[in-house]
């Protein structure tokens, strides 16, 4: 059966609305700080428990967690509900389970506390663009992007945005064009800003003080160890991580003839943060490996962040996020804030870089006008 964005974006909208029956549902005050393990507390979701990577999202979290109680599973719908302190603070860290139906399903009946939770946090792992811009753009087909700045493994995306990257209408003579040429755009005839279609596809309502923790916690990622209030020092990568991207910018120097591998968002020992003025998450259960795939996602990154903003950002000059769960999360949110007890609850999310969108690409001796055909090397 073909995949239908609309299909699963109105089962969204119902488990919202089976959960919460148009008004945040009461729940008593001992019932929240039993669900919560106190007021004022900060809610960390991730989604992955380790079935898929064998290592939960939440791991490094919950080795700071003291004082910890868990949940009965009979009686949450999220994966794991474990609450408890961190550094003094009360915090549940929760696990939503995998995809965007389980982040709005578990997020629903974490807002059920929301007059609770101070502020809510999303991290988990993503797949990103390796360069800022991509590769190449199809708006430029001659010249590989030498300037946009290369992303490692690990590195930051922190932003409150996201957008459903299933939500548009094509056919596969459209989506595929361009074919062989990798520097080619997938056509299409209605994208994510068709909410008529879709429902609700791009996810760019904030307030302040969503825009005052994004910049909170980039301030702390960004600070050296010897700087942060707690001396905490960041891990070293295994070593296998540091072959694999010496290798793969090797490889996209080679074929550029640039030499990314001097770069310095590549030779710093600290995560690289992008914020919510170059990246977002682009969500999907399709994890696409390819340039024109990911030139979309980016494309989608920008209508996303200058409809939020009011900026004029385009493919080139945003990094991709592909990721699940955002949407899901977002969407109930923005349902629980619109009701008549719910309010507006502080969010953002935080994405590591756990692989690139596509391999190297190697430029080809054929060509095609002007287009230089383009390939992923695999080996």
């Amino acid at each position: 059966m073909p995949f239908r964005p609309q299909a699963l974006t109105a089962m969204i909208a119902l488990v919202l609305t089976l959960v919460t029956e148009g008004r945040a549902q009461p729940v008593s005050a001992d019932t929240c700080e039993e669900a919560l393990g106190g007021t004022n507390v900060t809610v960390l979701l991730v989604a992955d428990i380790g079935t898929f990577t064998g290592t939960a999202e939440g791991f490094y979290y919950s080795q700071a967690l003291q004082n910890t109680t868990t949940l009965d599973p009979g009686l949450t719908s999220c994966a794991i509900r474990t609450f408890g302190t961190i550094f003094g603070q009360p915090v549940a860290l929760i696990a939503t389970g995998i995809g965007e139906v389980k982040a709005a399903i578990c997020t629903s009946e974490v807002l059920q506390c929301g007059d609770y939770i101070n502020d809510i946090i999303f991290s988990g792992t993503a797949g990103f663009t390796p360069q800022v811009g991509g590769a190449v753009d199809p708006s430029d087909c001659t010249m590989p992007n030498t300037m946009g700045a290369p992303a490692k493994i690990g590195d930051l995306c922190i932003t409150p945005f996201a957008v459903n990257w299933n939500c548009r209408e094509g056919s596969f003579k459209e989506a595929c064009a361009a074919f062989p040429n990798q520097c080619g755009a997938p056509g299409y005839d209605l994208g994510p800003d068709e909410a008529g279609l879709y429902g609700q596809c791009l996810f760019t309502t904030f307030n302040q003080a969503d825009l005052t923790l994004s910049d909170e916690l980039i301030s702390a990622a960004q600070a050296p160890p010897a700087a942060n209030e707690l001396g905490v020092a960041y891990a070293t990568p295994a070593s296998y991580l540091t072959s694999y991207q010496s290798t793969y910018w090797t490889m996209q120097s080679n074929a550029s003839g640039t030499n990314f591998t001097a770069s310095p968002t590549l030779t710093t020992t600290m995560p690289n943060v992008f914020d919510y003025t170059v990246c977002a998450e682009t969500d999907s259960q399709y994890f696409w490996t390819s340039l024109p795939w990911d030139y979309l996602g980016r494309s989608y990154i920008a209508m996303t962040i200058n409809e939020a903003l009011n900026m004029t950002s385009d493919a080139s000059s945003v990094l991709g996020v592909s990721a699940e769960e955002g949407v899901g999360f977002l969407a109930a949110l923005y349902k629980y804030a619109g009701m008549t007890n719910g309010r507006a609850i502080p969010h953002t999310m935080i994405r590591s870089a756990s692989d690139y969108t596509y391999l190297p690409v190697d430029y080809d001796v054929r060509f095609l006008g002007e287009n230089i055909i383009l390939g992923g090397q695999q080996d």
